[in-house]
């Protein structure tokens, strides 16, 4: 199985990544919003990439 961290899950593209890649059995997928990870914390990213260990990163997340 292929692990995804999806972040911006919030947004309109995130969301829509994150409806179509939840209903695919190939993939795990791990979403975070801004809440759940600061994208300014850069130790933060490290820690969250090394935790998930992630196959595939999609960064979806955009400032408005």
């Amino acid at each position: 199985m292929t692990k995804v961290l999806l972040l911006g899950k919030n947004g309109q593209l995130g969301y829509a990544l994150n409806q179509l890649l939840s209903k695919q059995q190939r993939y795990s997928v791990t979403s975070l919003d801004s809440s759940q990870l600061d994208l300014s914390d850069s130790k933060a990213i490290r820690e969250t990439i090394q935790s998930i260990k992630p196959d595939i990163l999609l960064n979806a997340a955009a400032y408005t």
